[in-house]
């Protein structure tokens, strides 16, 4: 079963460590994780394009 989980980081460096802490530390597959600034398309954390978020 997934979960969504929604972040808003100061960073990127600390979207990236919450990657990777997701990762690491959670066993979280990496190319099931989507990052992005909202509006942009997002890029998952395997370096692959995914689906583009809403405006907020």
């Amino acid at each position: 079963m997934g979960a969504n989980l929604t972040g808003r980081f100061e960073t990127r460096r600390d979207a990236e460590m919450a990657v990777e802490r997701l990762v690491q530390e959670h066993g979280v597959d990496r190319g099931s994780i989507l990052f992005a600034p909202w509006g942009m398309p997002t890029v998952r954390a395997s370096g692959r394009p995914g689906p583009t978020l809403p405006r907020r």
